[in-house]
């Protein structure tokens, strides 16, 4: 049965902790090219429930709340990473875990996870992205390539919105409005598998 997580008010950035607003922001490429929400959990105005699970069914092979955790479990303990490093010689972390944190939010909004579900799983990937990267760039970066791997090809779409992201004259960017210590770093995500 579907969790249907919009018979409450969306919590908006100055109800956010600053882990959640730090979660938020690692998935901020994704949420740039869609025009999302940076400061909800729900990624994007006049969100889709059914067009979003028909999505995630195709794409993740994602049926119910049932699936939910296992997908992120595969993300998290094995997800693309090492077939990125053996294939490019690049390591994959960013791609895997920006991917937990941006389908967690789509998983909440379809009703497959509770939104405490949702928190957990962002906030513990967003740790490890703290834990495996020094910057907001670096791990943009990282996540470009790895999707670049996965799509074949660098998304000129995506190179802007890198690009617009590290801007610094860019106050709407929430990389410039979080700072990337604003977080400790729990584990890594190798150690965070393994707990």
């Amino acid at each position: 049965m579907p969790i249907w997580p919009f018979s409450r008010r969306e919590k908006r950035a100055e109800a956010l902790s600053p882990d959640q607003r730090w979660a938020l922001a690692a998935t901020a490429l994704y949420t740039e090219l869609n025009e999302g929400y940076h400061d909800r959990l729900i990624p994007i105005a006049g969100f889709d429930v059914k067009a979003e699970r028909e999505s995630v069914q195709e794409m993740w092979g994602i049926e119910g709340a049932d699936h939910a955790v296992p997908a992120l479990d595969w993300l998290v303990s094995e997800g693309h990473r090492g077939t990125i490093l053996s294939e490019t010689g690049r390591e994959g972390t960013a791609w895997d875990l920006v991917r937990v944190i941006n389908l967690s939010r789509i998983l909440y909004g379809a009703g497959y996870l509770t939104e405490a579900q949702a928190w957990a799983s962002m906030i513990q990937a967003a740790r490890s992205l703290r834990a495996t990267y020094s910057s907001w760039g670096e791990m943009g970066e990282a996540f470009l390539h790895g999707r670049d791997w996965w799509a074949k090809g660098r998304s000129a779409a995506f190179q802007t919105a890198h690009v617009r992201l590290l801007d610094p004259q860019n106050a709407d960017s929430p990389w410039n409005q979080v700072a990337w210590n604003s977080m400790e770093p729990a584990v890594s995500a190798a150690e965070w598998r393994s707990n």
